[in-house]
């Protein structure tokens, strides 16, 4: 029994996942990050979630009704149901908001159980300096599961 349970487990390696999270952000990397979670899904034909935080301003109530934002939050994920329909996969979309994306997508990695995270960066320097944001590093230190970034080509 623990030869096959030890068997199973290095069978199983990278790229076989039942459930797949990819938070977004409406760039057009985020298209790239979720047409590669959708392939990383295909052969198990696992669950791929996309998730987008609404960041809300610490001087408004958490639940605050920001118009504008929801809207702009429903245009990307109705792009992104497009792009994963294009791929031909079906997928899972929510909204939340918060005050920081980068807690709330581990917190949903951690309820949801998810074994990857599938996120799509783009290049962008601070200060001369290559910088990923607030976001990203919170999620590659703290999150639960595997974590892919993809990430776009130097600007020129």
């Amino acid at each position: 029994m623990t030869q096959q349970k030890s068997k199973q487990n290095k069978d199983s390696g990278f790229g076989k996942f039942e459930k797949i999270l990819v938070p977004i952000t409406g760039l057009p990397v985020d298209d790239e990050a979720l047409r590669l979670a959708c392939e990383l899904a295909r052969k198990p034909k696992s669950k791929v979630h996309v998730f987008h935080v609404i960041e809300v301003d610490r001087r408004l109530p958490i639940d605050a009704v920001i118009e504008n934002e929801i809207e702009k939050a429903e245009r990307i994920l109705t792009h992104a149901e497009n792009v994963a329909m294009e791929a031909d996969y079906e997928i899972e979309t929510d909204l939340v908001q918060s005050r920081e994306a980068g807690p709330s997508i581990v917190d949903e990695a951690v309820e949801g159980e998810y074994d990857l995270i599938v996120m799509g960066m783009i290049y962008k320097k601070r200060f001369g300096m290559f910088h990923m944001g607030e976001a990203i590093p919170y999620v590659l230190e703290s999150a639960p599961c595997r974590v892919i970034l993809c990430r776009t080509t130097a600007l020129k």
